[in-house]
Parts: C-alpha cells; sequence; structure tokens
C-alpha cells in the first residue's frame, strides 16, 4: 500500500504535538522549523518576514488552580486576597471585541468595589479555562486572570491568595511566506494565509487550517502561482498579520483567509461562518461550494470595515481586494481539550479540504 501523499490528519497531530503555540516561545520555533521542511517537501520556497513585538511574560498562583494572566493588564510583582470573581461569558464567535467591552465592564465594578484584583471564571459551571487574544497594549487598571468557569464555586469558598509577576521585553518573531508555482508569468498570485500561533495545542483551532492550507497550496501552485503565508501573532490581536500587510504591496487575485476550526468534528461542536466581498455572480457560484461545508456564504454590510470580518481577514480589508473568509468555533476553542484525536478525523479533514480546494479554483479561476 503506498503512503498517503496528503496525510492531513498525520500534520495536524504533529503541529499540536509541538506543544503551546505562544508567539516569541520555543515551540514557536520549532514550529518554524517543521512547516518550513514541511512546504520545502512540498515544492514551496519559504521565506521569513521577521518583525518585533512586546512580549509578556507573566507567571501567577493559587494552590490547586490553573490560573492564565490576561496579557497586557499589569507589570510588576505583588500578591493579594483581595480579588474579585466573576464570570466571562463568550458569544458564539468568541468575537474580541465583545470579550474586551465584557472584560472591561467587570474590571470596572470590581475596582469600584475596592478590589486589587479580579480573576474571571470563563464559560459556563462545566467549562475548562478558555483563554483570550489581547492585543499588546498598556496595563490596564486591574491585574485581570482567566480560570475555568468550573472552578468559580471552589475559588470563591477557599478564596487562596493570588501571587504574580509579570514583565514586558521586546523580543523578535517571524511570518512564514512560502511560495507555491511558477511567479515569472505576469499573473497576479493568490494569497492564502492561515495563523500560525494561538494558546495551547491548538489542533482544531489552527492545526486543521494549517494542514488544509499547505495541501491547498500546493496543489493549486502546480497551475497557478500561491503565496502561503503564516502569520504569527495570532493571539495577540493578529499583531504579526498586520506588520505584514503594513509591508506588503504585491498585486494579488484574491486572497482566501483560512481560519479558527475549520475541519472540526461534530462532537467537537463545531460553528463555520464564511464571508465574501466577490462579485455577484462569482459570489453565488462561491456560495454553492461553500454550502458543501454545510455554511451560508454571507456578504459583509460594509466589506472595508475590518470589524465586519474575523481573525487575520480583518488585516486585509480596508484594501478592498477581493477575498473570502472562513473561521469558526468549537468546544474546545481556546482550552487545552483542543487536542487532535478530541477535535478532528481524517474524514472530516479530507472532506473540507476538498472545500477549500474548490473554492481556491472559483477564486483563479473566475473573473473576481
Amino acid at each position: 500500500m503506498s503512503k498517503d501523499p496528503w496525510p492531513l490528519f498525520e500534520w495536524v497531530k504533529s503541529y499540536a504535538d509541538l506543544g503551546w503555540h505562544r508567539t516569541g516561545t520555543a515551540v514557536e520555533t520549532q514550529t518554524f522549523d517543521w512547516v518550513a521542511g514541511l512546504a520545502t517537501e512540498l515544492g514551496g520556497q519559504v521565506e521569513y518576514c521577521p518583525y518585533e513585538f512586546p512580549f509578556y511574560k507573566a507567571d501567577v498562583s493559587a494552590l490547586g488552580f490553573h490560573i492564565e494572566a490576561l496579557y497586557y493588564s499589569f507589570v510588576g510583582e505583588e500578591k493579594t486576597g483581595a480579588y474579585a470573581i466573576e464570570r466571562l461569558g463568550f458569544d458564539e464567535q468568541h468575537g474580541d471585541s465583545s470579550i474586551s467591552a465584557s472584560i472591561a465592564g467587570l474590571v470596572q465594578k470590581a475596582k469600584q468595589g475596592g478590589a486589587e484584583a479580579i480573576v474571571l471564571a470563563t464559560g459556563d459551571r462545566k467549562s475548562e479555562l478558555v483563554a483570550v487574544n489581547r492585543p499588546p497594549r498598556d496595563p490596564g487598571d486591574l491585574p485581570v486572570f482567566l480560570v475555568a468557569g468550573k472552578d468559580f464555586e471552589p475559588l470563591k469558598g477557599e478564596r487562596p491568595e493570588l501571587r504574580y509577576s509579570a514583565s514586558v521585553e521586546s523580543k523578535t518573531s517571524r511570518n512564514i511566506s512560502i511560495k507555491f508555482g511558477d511567479f515569472s508569468l505576469e499573473r497576479p498570485p493568490l494569497m492564502i494565509t492561515t495563523p500560525l500561533s494561538g494558546w495551547f495545542n491548538c489542533a482544531g483551532e489552527r492545526g486543521t487550517g494549517l494542514a488544509i492550507a499547505l495541501s491547498v497550496a500546493a496543489k493549486v501552485g502546480r497551475n497557478y502561482p500561491v503565496f502561503l503565508l503564516c502569520p504569527t501573532g495570532h493571539e495577540l490581536g493578529y499583531f504579526g498579520a498586520e506588520k505584514f500587510t503594513e509591508e506588503f504591496d504585491v498585486p494579488l487575485k484574491a486572497v482566501l483567509h483560512i481560519g479558527s476550526c475549520v475541519a472540526v468534528k461534530e462532537k467537537a461542536q463545531a460553528v463555520l461562518t464564511a464571508r465574501s466581498n466577490l462579485k455577484p455572480n462569482v459570489f453565488n457560484k462561491m456560495a454553492k461550494v461553500v454550502a458543501q461545508a454545510g455554511t451560508e456564504l454571507e456578504r459583509p454590510a460594509d466589506p472595508l470595515d475590518r470589524y465586519h470580518w474575523f481573525g487575520e481577514a480583518e488585516c486585509w480589508a480596508s484594501s478592498g481586494i477581493p477575498m473570502i473568509s472562513l473561521a469558526g468555533t468549537s468546544g474546545a476553542f481556546h482550552t487545552l481539550n483542543d487536542t487532535a484525536e478530541l477535535a478532528t478525523d481524517p474524514d472530516i479533514l479530507r472532506k473540507r479540504e476538498g472545500v477549500f480546494l474548490a473554492v481556491a479554483n472559483q477564486l483563479v479561476e473566475n473573473d473576481i
């Protein structure tokens, strides 16, 4: 029996097993090497696009609880028992702007009540810890910490002392840009983009999109030039993609944004959303393709407004370039449970890869 030339599930598992995919860490460096090696085997030409960013390093302890410091919410070293405890809920899409607004309201409430810090139990009473994206910013009014939703009642009962420290230092990360196909002809390339970083192992959130993007870029690249962009800094408010789009000036045919959780099996409670600004005749063709993934293609109310998109698609919106973006969430989104075995399987990866390949082919074959 011949070896499967497109072992998507193996790629997802290999990516996830590297560890927690946070920007600026040793795992990130290992991930660069793994992606570059695989892309080269598939015929890609790898380039690195470095950028500097403020790296947030925090340590927090409270006996018996896994606690994450909210990035950039404080610096320095302290301890306290005078903290507020609240629940932090999420909308279906885990929208960063709505989450930030909720956190800001809860912080103000805690501050007015005299708290020295605030602990937010994420999700419902049975939930694991759900991490929150946070762009670099100045420290907030209070230190903010995240715990599992299931720890809300135990934490309120035990009230352990919090010990915490955090600092910010300048570090360098990289976006990976990979060329597939013949760029010598005067044809504007297709840009396929999917993020490389995230909070934990990110099998469903990041790994499924990465495996599909590599496969689709290599296959389309046989007949049409393709850029595959894998930006980092996703958990930092799409920081890497912002840096890349600020400097990138190559005319493109279109952008295909492959976001989070694009091939998550039903038991993981996947929710997938698709949006596009394509011309009406191509939009209608694309809607039929996207329907194969069980979702309806939407048109943003204001295509040039980044907040009508999601994920790294926001970074391309103001250019007005033809774009289609698919992304979603799942029950394991931003949690420690986002492992390959729990999040996905070979069958759904093959099916969704077929959908994205058809999407990419529509983009290169039509006048968009």
